[in-house]
């Protein structure tokens, strides 16, 4: 698992991917963006959101991904709310 401060983290890929989705872990009492980019450009973006009363332990979500998103090389994930103990358990691009 890996803590990140309020401002995020950022992973890039040493090539453009082609994805239809995103399965990873991230804290799961907290709210979280994250965006998709090609080449330093915003290409598309999600909200990802708690369920009621989760504690801290890491959450599984599967992304598909939005429409305009094909191709991506870097993601940004970047905490909003909760208990501002942001973590990063898995990242798969699918």
């Amino acid at each position: 698992t890996v803590a990140f401060p309020e401002r995020g983290v950022r992973i890039e890929a040493d090539r453009p991917i082609e994805a239809h989705g995103v399965e990873l872990t991230l804290s799961g009492d907290d709210h979280y963006t994250i965006a998709y980019l090609l080449g330093n450009r915003e290409v598309g973006r999600q909200q990802v959101t708690p369920e009621a009363g989760r504690d801290g332990t890491l959450k599984l979500y599967l992304l598909k991904l939005p429409a305009a998103v094909d191709r991506l090389d870097t993601l940004e994930i970047v905490g909003r709310r909760g208990d501002f103990r942001y973590s990063l358990g898995h990242l798969r691009v699918i």
